[in-house]
């Protein structure tokens, strides 16, 4: 379209030329003509009559040739007027599309150094958008961890249809007029917006990764490791400490344990268990120091600060998702005690009727004094069997494989190896409950 435009202002431009130069030779010649002189300049007879025909031949092409410039300027005007009516459509229909899409399209973020400056939504130059904003991140890190960083030396280079970030001969980031769309503003506002955001975040990364700032995170870095050779120091003293104390009560307050009679721990090997108890609490103690050290002296550094949080992840993650657990377990624990609250009073309710019954104070027709107690043991088992079967599904873990594997395996067993012992419970409930004897029979 731009090809065009220029085509026709060159025609143009040549037309006026030509109309100029043809007006200048034509009052040129007029001039000689009333001054006595000849076109050509020689010194030829005047002859009124053909110059004076040839002058009207002259003006009326010099009228001829302004008419056609009037036209082709009117023709001009009307194809600007037609091409700027074209363009204002597609850019409204670009415009349109673009808000239409806006709700659905994620932007890709360009992120530097760990913060987000600005998103990219279009292609370039068969670069998506996702590793424009790759690049541009990389760029900008790699600029900004330069020692002989200038934030201020990132220019704009304006063309027809592009705008780059510079930083010398770097390209940073190249800016169309569809990204421009996007967000709303001219190319040129939003290359400023763009050359202020990255200048901006240039100059943090300047601090935050000078000369001055690197001699203090090596300073840091001493500091932890002394820190911690103390702080294990301190630890061993004050192990060395309570190994003495723990000698010491051994002949005065450490009594020898005794389980009827027979002494399980004497004095000596209480205090072998204190000891060794306490070593294993010592190294606990090292190895936690170490697991929030290591971390800490990575952190101190950017280039390792994402292994830093790595390890504090390996750290957080095991104890937060016991915490969670624990949490979320905290209903169901409590489902588990009012169904063994309420199994527990029923069975106090079943065997207070049994007693009532053995008695003599409540009488149940056909229902004999003697079945009272085996009658509540029966009853006993089977609510504590409902209980459990309640229970089973709030218990942790209840819906593992493993744990239903190890359920099935034990009741397997059970039921291979209690064939004789039912056998007898059988016998026992007919004998009780056929009452083939009686109290008192012999």
């Amino acid at each position: 379209m731009k090809i065009v435009k220029i085509k026709w202002s060159l025609l143009v431009l040549f037309l006026s030329f030509w109309a100029i130069g043809a007006q200048a030779q034509l009052e040129q010649a007029v001039k000689k003509i009333f001054a006595g002189d000849t076109i050509a300049g020689r010194p030829v007879p005047l002859k009124r009559d053909s110059d004076s025909i040839y002058l009207v031949n002259m003006q009326k092409s010099l009228e001829e040739a302004r008419l056609n410039e009037a036209n082709m300027r009117m023709e001009m005007e009307q194809m600007k007027l037609q091409m700027a009516t074209a363009d204002s459509v597609k850019y409204a229909q670009q415009r349109q599309r673009i808000d239409s899409l806006r709700q659905f399209t994620k932007g890709m973020p360009v992120v530097v150094d760990g913060d987000t400056l600005f998103y990219l939504f279009t292609k370039r130059g068969g670069y998506t958008p996702q590793q424009r904003a790759q690049m541009t991140g990389a760029a900008i890190e790699e600029i900004g961890r330069r020692f002989n960083l200038k934030p201020d030396s990132v220019a704009i280079d304006h063309s027809d249809i592009i705008s780059d970030l510079m930083y010398g001969s770097k390209v940073l980031l190249s800016l169309t007029d569809q990204d421009a769309l996007w967000e709303g503003v001219s190319r040129d506002s939003l290359a400023k917006e763009r050359q202020q955001n990255v200048i901006t975040k240039l100059h943090e990364m300047k601090a935050e990764h000078g000369l001055w700032r690197m001699v203090k995170r090596v300073l840091y870095f001493v500091l932890v490791i002394v820190g911690q050779y103390f702080l294990f120091r301190l630890t061993n003293w004050l192990f060395r400490k309570l190994k003495a104390r723990i000698l010491r009560l051994k002949d005065t307050k450490i009594k020898p344990v005794s389980i009827q009679g027979y002494e399980l721990l004497d004095a000596q090997k209480q205090a072998n268990l204190l000891v060794f108890l306490s070593s294993i609490g010592r190294y606990i103690l090292m190895g936690l120091q170490l697991l929030f050290t290591v971390p800490l002296i990575f952190i101190i550094f950017p280039q390792t600060e994402g292994l830093a949080y790595q390890l504090l992840g390996y750290i957080w993650n095991p104890i937060r998702a016991i915490f969670v657990g624990i949490i979320d377990y905290i209903p169901k624990l409590f489902t588990i005690i009012v169904i063994w609250y309420a199994v527990r009073y029923l069975v106090r309710l079943v065997l207070y009727l049994a007693r009532e019954v053995e008695a003599g104070r409540l009488k149940i027709n056909g229902f004999y004094p003697d079945w009272a107690m085996p009658t509540f043991h029966i009853a006993r088992f089977l609510l504590y069997a409902f209980m459990i079967a309640m229970i089973y599904p709030y218990l942790p873990g209840s819906d593992s494989g493993v744990f239903q594997g190890i359920s099935v395996f034990v009741g397997l067993i059970v039921s291979l190896g209690s064939s004789t012992v039912i056998g007898n419970i059988i016998a026992g409930l007919v004998i009780t409950y056929m009452r083939p004897f009686k109290m008192g029979d012999r």
